[in-house]
């Protein structure tokens, strides 16, 4: 009988401890697919097949103030929304195996944004979807919707309202790329020029209300070719870039637009035992005729080649100088600054100094979380255009500067 009490209140006494100090229920991984070895742990045999299967997802959310600068601006405009809210939703799928030529590689990317319109609307809410990368890699062989063989750095910041001057586009393209031992690679390939183009300009001089025009249909796609060198301490560009420059029209004859550009990408020796990470970036650009290489995200609208009634027919121009700056702090806190300057320069129309700036300041709790804060400031001048006798034209206004805040928080698993 005493037995028995004894492990009934030792039975009582053990269940109330448990109750009072129960710990939480954390889920145990389950090993449940087969890992591919080889490749990073994303990966999983796909079953009944050599293939091999990594699927990622990350959901962003944003909260945008948009151009609250002096006006002109969204702030000063009644008809815009200056508060603007985004939600976007990303889903990859990575699958390798391996061939008698070598590892083939399909990749695809789905992006889904939901978001505020841009002007007050009933039912702000926007629904888009695109699909971001689509490619398929063998034996250096590339061919499907990727970055541009031209694009390089493409900056640190989030560039969530605008960016800073370099080339950033995702376009369909074939090409190929051989890679020596020494770090250094040779490419090319040839790209959806409508991807890159901006709008052209035929007609009575200065006179883009009557007169503006887009681009007649591809007939030659675009040329890009770059030359680069990966070592420890980080990477380096040389690129290039041809295309057709074609009128509705067919009043003008049409010219060849060129692009040339460098750039350079430096990770530096850890600091502070290993809790500082710095890395560096400077890119250059130049070209005549495809705007789009030198920035993808003017201020005002660009003109790739200007076309007038008597005949004559000039390509833009224009340069643009990047750089930015990263520095990360135990894999927790990230600050990026980018910076560029960026000029334009078109036939009979008015040209244009940009200068950009963004901060990008961001915190990382847990791992693949994260909160950020970014701010954007752009100024713009426009140079004036001589206004024939008589003539009711005037040269554009543009606000003197712009200023965005964004606030984000994303994750991925």
């Amino acid at each position: 009988m005493r037995r028995a009490l004894t492990a009934g209140l030792l039975l009582i006494t053990s269940t109330r401890l448990c109750v009072a100090q129960e710990p939480q229920l954390v889920a145990e991984p389950v090993e449940f697919m087969q890992v591919c070895g080889g490749y990073t742990d994303d990966f999983f045999v796909l079953p009944g097949t050599d293939v091999c299967l990594s699927i990622e997802a990350k959901v962003r959310a944003d909260l945008r103030f948009e151009d609250f600068s002096a006006a002109p601006s969204d702030w000063s405009d009644r008809s815009q929304n200056g508060v603007l809210a985004r939600v976007r939703a990303y889903f990859r799928f990575d699958a390798r195996n391996m061939t008698e030529f070598g590892i083939m590689r399909t990749y695809m990317e789905l992006r889904t944004t939901s978001e505020t319109a841009q002007t007050p609307v009933f039912n702000q809410d926007r629904v888009t979807q695109r699909l971001r990368y689509a490619f398929i890699q063998l034996a250096g062989v590339e061919a499907g919707i990727l970055h541009s063989f031209y694009d390089f750095w493409t900056g640190y910041s989030y560039g969530a309202t605008s960016n800073v001057a370099y080339a950033d586009q995702r376009l369909w393209l074939a090409g190929y790329t051989y890679t020596m031992s020494n770090g250094s690679s040779f490419a090319a390939a040839v790209e959806d020029r409508t991807f890159r183009q901006a709008n052209l300009f035929f007609g009575e001089y200065r006179d883009t209300d009557g007169f503006l025009e887009n681009y007649g249909g591809v007939k030659l796609p675009s040329f890009v070719a770059h030359a680069r060198l990966a070592r420890g301490w980080g990477q380096a560009q040389v690129m290039a870039a041809l295309a057709q420059v074609r009128y509705l029209d067919s009043a003008p004859t049409g010219l060849y637009g060129w692009a040339l550009g460098t750039g350079i990408d430096v990770s530096w020796p850890s600091m502070w035992a290993g809790k500082i990470l710095l890395k560096t970036a400077l890119q250059v650009s130049y070209s005549q005729g495809i705007m789009d290489y030198v920035h993808s995200n003017w201020g005002i609208e660009a003109f790739d080649a200007v076309a007038l009634t008597d005949g004559s027919e000039e390509l833009s121009y224009g340069w643009s100088i990047a750089g930015g700056l990263q520095l990360e702090y135990l894999e927790q806190f990230r600050l990026a600054l980018d910076g560029s300057y960026a000029q334009l320069n078109q036939y009979t129309l008015w040209d244009l100094q940009q200068w950009d700036l963004n901060l990008t300041v961001e915190y990382r709790p847990v791992r693949h979380a994260s909160f950020g804060i970014e701010t954007a400031f752009r100024v713009a001048e426009l140079g004036t255009v001589p206004i024939p006798a008589g003539s009711t034209l005037e040269n554009p206004q543009i606000g003197p500067n712009s200023l965005s805040l964004v606030f984000r928080i994303e994750r991925e698993f």
